[in-house]
Protein backbone atom coordinates (compact mmCIF):
# COMPACT_ATOMS: atom_id res chain seq x y z
CA UNK A 1 0.00 0.00 0.00
CA UNK A 2 1.44 3.46 -1.11
CA UNK A 3 -0.22 6.32 0.48
CA UNK A 4 -0.92 10.52 -0.32
CA UNK A 5 -1.01 12.33 3.23
CA UNK A 6 -2.31 15.71 3.27
CA UNK A 7 -2.54 18.32 6.27
CA UNK A 8 -1.88 21.91 6.98
CA UNK A 9 -0.79 20.99 10.34
CA UNK A 10 2.95 19.46 9.77
CA UNK A 11 3.14 17.54 13.50
CA UNK A 12 -0.34 16.01 12.51
CA UNK A 13 0.85 14.71 9.33
CA UNK A 14 4.38 13.31 10.88
CA UNK A 15 2.24 11.42 13.55
CA UNK A 16 0.53 9.85 11.06
CA UNK A 17 3.25 8.90 8.80
CA UNK A 18 4.85 7.50 12.36
CA UNK A 19 1.93 5.39 12.90
CA UNK A 20 2.26 4.13 8.82
CA UNK A 21 6.07 2.97 9.71
CA UNK A 22 4.92 1.41 12.65
CA UNK A 23 2.57 -0.76 11.37
CA UNK A 24 4.49 -1.82 8.07
CA UNK A 25 8.22 -2.20 9.39
CA UNK A 26 9.41 -4.50 12.41
CA UNK A 27 10.24 -2.53 16.30
CA UNK A 28 14.01 -3.78 15.42
CA UNK A 29 14.13 -2.32 11.61
CA UNK A 30 12.34 0.32 12.08
CA UNK A 31 15.21 2.96 12.22
CA UNK A 32 17.66 1.26 9.26
CA UNK A 33 14.59 1.01 6.85
CA UNK A 34 12.79 4.44 6.51
CA UNK A 35 14.20 7.44 3.77
CA UNK A 36 13.32 10.91 3.79
CA UNK A 37 13.20 12.77 1.08
CA UNK A 38 12.58 16.20 0.00
CA UNK A 39 9.92 16.26 -2.69
CA UNK A 40 11.26 20.04 -3.48
CA UNK A 41 14.56 19.31 -4.38
CA UNK A 42 14.92 15.54 -4.46
CA UNK A 43 15.47 13.88 -8.02
CA UNK A 44 12.28 11.97 -8.41
CA UNK A 45 14.26 8.98 -10.76
CA UNK A 46 16.21 8.39 -7.64
CA UNK A 47 13.40 8.37 -5.78
CA UNK A 48 11.83 6.22 -7.83
CA UNK A 49 14.92 3.38 -7.89
CA UNK A 50 14.97 3.79 -4.41
CA UNK A 51 11.54 2.54 -4.20
CA UNK A 52 11.99 -0.76 -6.65
CA UNK A 53 15.10 -1.70 -4.67
CA UNK A 54 14.97 -3.96 -1.57
CA UNK A 55 16.65 -2.95 1.28
CA UNK A 56 20.09 -4.26 2.19
CA UNK A 57 18.35 -3.67 6.08
CA UNK A 58 15.54 -5.96 6.12
CA UNK A 59 12.52 -7.35 3.86
CA UNK A 60 10.35 -4.09 3.96
CA UNK A 61 11.40 -0.47 3.79
CA UNK A 62 9.14 2.80 4.19
CA UNK A 63 10.20 5.95 1.79
CA UNK A 64 8.60 9.35 2.53
CA UNK A 65 8.55 12.23 0.35
CA UNK A 66 7.57 15.42 1.99
CA UNK A 67 6.78 18.75 0.28
CA UNK A 68 4.87 17.01 -2.52
CA UNK A 69 4.23 20.43 -3.68
CA UNK A 70 3.34 18.90 -7.08
CA UNK A 71 0.02 17.58 -6.30
CA UNK A 72 -1.36 20.71 -5.40
CA UNK A 73 -1.59 24.06 -7.43
CA UNK A 74 1.58 25.48 -6.54
CA UNK A 75 4.12 23.32 -8.16
CA UNK A 76 4.41 20.75 -11.20
CA UNK A 77 6.49 17.54 -11.93
CA UNK A 78 7.90 17.36 -15.77
CA UNK A 79 6.55 15.23 -17.48
CA UNK A 80 8.77 13.17 -17.50
CA UNK A 81 8.85 12.47 -13.74
CA UNK A 82 5.48 12.05 -13.54
CA UNK A 83 5.32 9.05 -16.35
CA UNK A 84 8.43 7.25 -13.75
CA UNK A 85 6.52 7.98 -10.67
CA UNK A 86 3.01 7.12 -12.55
CA UNK A 87 4.59 4.13 -14.16
CA UNK A 88 6.16 2.84 -10.69
CA UNK A 89 3.06 3.09 -8.71
CA UNK A 90 1.04 1.16 -11.53
CA UNK A 91 3.71 -1.75 -10.84
CA UNK A 92 5.20 -1.31 -7.38
CA UNK A 93 7.51 -2.61 -5.47
CA UNK A 94 5.50 -5.32 -2.57
CA UNK A 95 8.75 -5.09 -0.24
CA UNK A 96 8.35 -0.61 -0.01
CA UNK A 97 6.01 1.80 1.06
CA UNK A 98 6.11 5.27 -0.75
CA UNK A 99 4.34 7.88 1.83
CA UNK A 100 3.85 11.26 -0.62
CA UNK A 101 3.47 14.52 2.14
CA UNK A 102 2.31 17.69 1.72
CA UNK A 103 0.83 20.52 3.61
CA UNK A 104 -1.89 21.58 1.53
CA UNK A 105 -5.01 20.44 -0.30
CA UNK A 106 -4.36 18.75 -3.74
CA UNK A 107 -5.39 20.28 -6.84
CA UNK A 108 -7.46 17.20 -8.06
CA UNK A 109 -8.55 18.79 -11.12
CA UNK A 110 -4.96 17.18 -12.17
CA UNK A 111 -4.54 14.22 -14.02
CA UNK A 112 -1.82 12.94 -12.07
CA UNK A 113 -3.71 13.93 -8.62
CA UNK A 114 -6.67 11.66 -10.09
CA UNK A 115 -4.41 9.14 -11.16
CA UNK A 116 -2.12 9.03 -7.96
CA UNK A 117 -5.17 9.03 -5.45
CA UNK A 118 -6.68 5.61 -7.41
CA UNK A 119 -3.25 4.11 -7.04
CA UNK A 120 -2.36 5.43 -3.16
CA UNK A 121 -4.30 5.22 -0.57
CA UNK A 122 -5.29 8.67 0.52
CA UNK A 123 -5.91 10.62 3.83
CA UNK A 124 -6.31 13.98 4.82
CA UNK A 125 -5.26 15.21 8.37
CA UNK A 126 -7.89 18.17 9.49
CA UNK A 127 -6.27 20.31 11.68
CA UNK A 128 -7.60 20.66 15.11
CA UNK A 129 -10.39 23.02 15.72
CA UNK A 130 -9.65 25.61 18.97
CA UNK A 131 -11.45 23.23 20.67
CA UNK A 132 -9.59 20.24 20.07
CA UNK A 133 -6.32 22.02 20.74
CA UNK A 134 -7.37 23.31 23.97
CA UNK A 135 -8.84 19.89 25.30
CA UNK A 136 -5.13 18.41 24.35
CA UNK A 137 -3.32 20.89 25.65
CA UNK A 138 -5.67 20.86 28.93
CA UNK A 139 -4.81 16.50 28.71
CA UNK A 140 -0.98 16.90 28.23
CA UNK A 141 -0.76 19.60 31.25
CA UNK A 142 -2.21 16.73 33.01
CA UNK A 143 -0.48 14.25 31.65
CA UNK A 144 2.53 15.89 32.46
CA UNK A 145 1.79 16.92 36.01
CA UNK A 146 1.86 20.37 35.71
CA UNK A 147 -0.40 21.94 37.55
CA UNK A 148 -1.52 25.95 37.35
CA UNK A 149 -4.70 28.18 38.09
CA UNK A 150 -7.16 28.82 35.98
CA UNK A 151 -5.91 32.35 34.65
CA UNK A 152 -2.66 30.69 33.55
CA UNK A 153 -4.15 28.26 31.68
CA UNK A 154 -6.01 30.94 29.61
CA UNK A 155 -3.65 33.34 29.84
CA UNK A 156 -1.32 30.28 27.86
CA UNK A 157 -3.83 29.25 25.26
CA UNK A 158 -4.45 32.88 24.36
CA UNK A 159 -0.26 33.27 23.55
CA UNK A 160 -0.37 29.63 21.37
CA UNK A 161 -1.54 29.51 17.69
CA UNK A 162 -2.96 26.15 17.37
CA UNK A 163 -0.23 24.16 16.26
CA UNK A 164 0.67 20.77 17.59
CA UNK A 165 4.36 20.82 16.73
CA UNK A 166 4.75 24.55 18.85
CA UNK A 167 2.79 23.33 21.49
CA UNK A 168 5.34 20.45 21.74
CA UNK A 169 7.98 22.65 22.14
CA UNK A 170 6.24 24.95 24.62
CA UNK A 171 4.88 21.97 26.72
CA UNK A 172 9.08 21.16 27.13
CA UNK A 173 9.98 24.38 28.66
CA UNK A 174 7.08 24.37 31.39
CA UNK A 175 7.88 20.74 32.07
CA UNK A 176 11.13 21.62 32.77
CA UNK A 177 10.22 25.17 34.59
CA UNK A 178 10.95 24.40 38.66
CA UNK A 179 8.65 26.39 40.17
CA UNK A 180 4.70 27.04 40.48
CA UNK A 181 3.74 28.34 37.15
CA UNK A 182 1.18 31.02 37.39
CA UNK A 183 0.05 33.93 34.95
CA UNK A 184 2.93 36.00 35.07
CA UNK A 185 5.20 32.99 34.32
CA UNK A 186 3.43 32.22 30.99
CA UNK A 187 4.03 35.77 30.58
CA UNK A 188 7.55 35.35 30.56
CA UNK A 189 8.13 31.92 29.29
CA UNK A 190 5.32 31.41 26.22
CA UNK A 191 6.26 33.94 23.38
CA UNK A 192 3.65 35.67 21.75
CA UNK A 193 3.42 35.79 18.04
CA UNK A 194 3.06 38.88 15.67
CA UNK A 195 -0.66 38.70 15.72
CA UNK A 196 -0.88 38.76 19.57
CA UNK A 197 1.57 41.76 19.55
CA UNK A 198 0.02 43.22 17.02
CA UNK A 199 -3.13 42.81 19.18
CA UNK A 200 -1.45 43.88 22.35
CA UNK A 201 -0.72 47.10 20.35
CA UNK A 202 -4.53 47.66 19.18
CA UNK A 203 -5.21 47.40 23.24
CA UNK A 204 -2.47 49.82 23.97
CA UNK A 205 -3.33 52.76 21.68
CA UNK A 206 -7.41 52.57 22.89
CA UNK A 207 -6.43 52.39 26.10
CA UNK A 208 -4.62 55.79 25.51
CA UNK A 209 -0.75 54.12 26.46
CA UNK A 210 1.39 56.62 24.43
CA UNK A 211 4.87 54.81 25.49
CA UNK A 212 3.44 51.16 25.80
CA UNK A 213 2.37 51.84 21.86
CA UNK A 214 5.83 52.58 20.26
CA UNK A 215 7.64 50.90 22.69
CA UNK A 216 5.46 47.57 21.06
CA UNK A 217 5.46 48.87 17.44
CA UNK A 218 8.91 49.48 17.53
CA UNK A 219 9.74 46.18 18.62
CA UNK A 220 7.36 44.66 15.84
CA UNK A 221 9.46 46.74 13.38
CA UNK A 222 12.76 45.39 14.93
CA UNK A 223 11.08 42.04 13.97
CA UNK A 224 11.33 42.81 10.52
CA UNK A 225 7.34 42.94 10.17
CA UNK A 226 6.99 45.38 7.29
CA UNK A 227 4.80 48.51 8.15
CA UNK A 228 2.32 47.79 4.98
CA UNK A 229 1.56 43.88 7.15
CA UNK A 230 1.27 45.57 10.35
CA UNK A 231 -1.28 47.98 8.97
CA UNK A 232 -3.29 44.96 7.73
CA UNK A 233 -3.19 43.66 10.58
CA UNK A 234 -3.89 46.37 13.03
CA UNK A 235 -6.62 47.26 10.89
CA UNK A 236 -8.42 43.75 11.36
CA UNK A 237 -7.81 43.97 14.99
CA UNK A 238 -9.10 47.49 15.09
CA UNK A 239 -12.09 45.56 13.19
CA UNK A 240 -12.61 42.61 15.42
CA UNK A 241 -12.73 45.38 18.12
CA UNK A 242 -15.30 47.19 16.56
CA UNK A 243 -17.42 43.91 15.96
CA UNK A 244 -17.19 42.58 19.19
CA UNK A 245 -18.77 46.25 20.47
CA UNK A 246 -21.90 46.04 18.00
CA UNK A 247 -22.47 42.30 18.88
CA UNK A 248 -22.11 42.93 22.65
CA UNK A 249 -24.46 46.20 21.85
CA UNK A 250 -26.92 43.87 20.61
CA UNK A 251 -26.95 41.78 23.44
CA UNK A 252 -24.39 38.39 22.83
CA UNK A 253 -22.63 37.60 25.48
CA UNK A 254 -18.48 36.33 25.53
CA UNK A 255 -19.37 32.66 24.92
CA UNK A 256 -21.63 33.37 21.69
CA UNK A 257 -19.31 36.13 20.05
CA UNK A 258 -16.46 33.79 20.47
CA UNK A 259 -18.19 31.19 18.71
CA UNK A 260 -19.19 33.72 15.90
CA UNK A 261 -16.03 34.53 15.17
CA UNK A 262 -14.43 31.76 15.74
CA UNK A 263 -11.97 33.04 18.29
CA UNK A 264 -10.70 32.25 21.62
CA UNK A 265 -12.96 33.46 24.74
CA UNK A 266 -10.02 35.38 26.78
CA UNK A 267 -9.78 37.31 23.15
CA UNK A 268 -13.37 38.29 23.25
CA UNK A 269 -13.56 39.12 26.86
CA UNK A 270 -10.03 41.34 26.46
CA UNK A 271 -11.50 42.79 23.51
CA UNK A 272 -14.80 43.83 24.97
CA UNK A 273 -12.52 45.56 28.05
CA UNK A 274 -11.13 47.50 25.39
CA UNK A 275 -13.87 48.63 23.34
CA UNK A 276 -15.49 49.98 26.59
CA UNK A 277 -12.97 52.37 26.51
CA UNK A 278 -14.18 53.88 22.70
CA UNK A 279 -17.06 54.47 20.68
CA UNK A 280 -17.98 53.40 17.73
CA UNK A 281 -17.84 56.26 16.00
CA UNK A 282 -14.16 56.47 17.37
CA UNK A 283 -13.41 53.00 16.09
CA UNK A 284 -14.89 53.79 12.77
CA UNK A 285 -12.41 56.85 12.46
CA UNK A 286 -9.54 54.68 13.52
CA UNK A 287 -10.20 52.13 10.44
CA UNK A 288 -11.29 55.06 8.00
CA UNK A 289 -7.44 56.31 8.98
CA UNK A 290 -6.23 52.52 8.17
CA UNK A 291 -7.98 52.27 5.11
CA UNK A 292 -6.53 55.78 3.68
CA UNK A 293 -2.80 54.17 5.71
CA UNK A 294 -3.10 51.14 3.15
CA UNK A 295 -3.43 53.08 0.06
CA UNK A 296 -0.79 55.83 0.40
CA UNK A 297 1.33 52.26 1.00
CA UNK A 298 0.46 50.45 -1.31
CA UNK A 299 1.27 53.57 -3.73
CA UNK A 300 4.40 54.19 -2.12
CA UNK A 301 3.81 58.28 -1.77
CA UNK A 302 5.04 58.09 2.19
CA UNK A 303 7.46 56.86 4.60
CA UNK A 304 6.09 53.53 5.28
CA UNK A 305 7.34 53.96 9.36
CA UNK A 306 7.22 57.20 9.78
CA UNK A 307 2.92 57.65 8.69
CA UNK A 308 2.38 54.64 10.42
CA UNK A 309 3.61 55.91 13.80
CA UNK A 310 2.05 59.75 13.08
CA UNK A 311 -1.19 57.70 12.54
CA UNK A 312 -0.71 55.79 16.02
CA UNK A 313 0.20 59.29 17.85
CA UNK A 314 -2.79 60.64 16.08
CA UNK A 315 -4.94 57.92 17.50
CA UNK A 316 -3.89 58.79 20.54
CA UNK A 317 -3.88 62.55 20.48
CA UNK A 318 -7.73 61.88 19.61
CA UNK A 319 -8.27 59.66 22.34
CA UNK A 320 -6.43 61.92 24.60
CA UNK A 321 -8.80 64.91 23.02
CA UNK A 322 -11.94 63.13 23.76
CA UNK A 323 -10.88 61.92 27.48
CA UNK A 324 -10.29 65.44 28.35
CA UNK A 325 -13.27 67.25 27.02
CA UNK A 326 -15.37 64.26 29.28
CA UNK A 327 -13.77 65.55 32.10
Amino acid sequence: MNYIITGSDEYLVSQEVKQIIKEFLPHDEGALNQVFYDGMIANWQGIVEDAGTFSFFGDKKVIVAENCWFLTTREALSENEENQLLQYLQNPNPATVLILTVGDKTDNRKTLVKTLKKLCKSIEIEPLSKEDFAALVRKNLKDNNIVMPYEAVEELLSRLPVEVRNWQSELDKLSLYPGSIDRKVISELISRSINDEAYDLSNAVLSGKLDESLVILNGLLVKSQKPIGLVALLAANFRFIYQVKVWAEKGYNQAEIAEEFAVHPYRVKKSLETARRTSADQLLEILAGFAELDFKLKNAICDEQLELELLIIDILGRKHAVAQATV
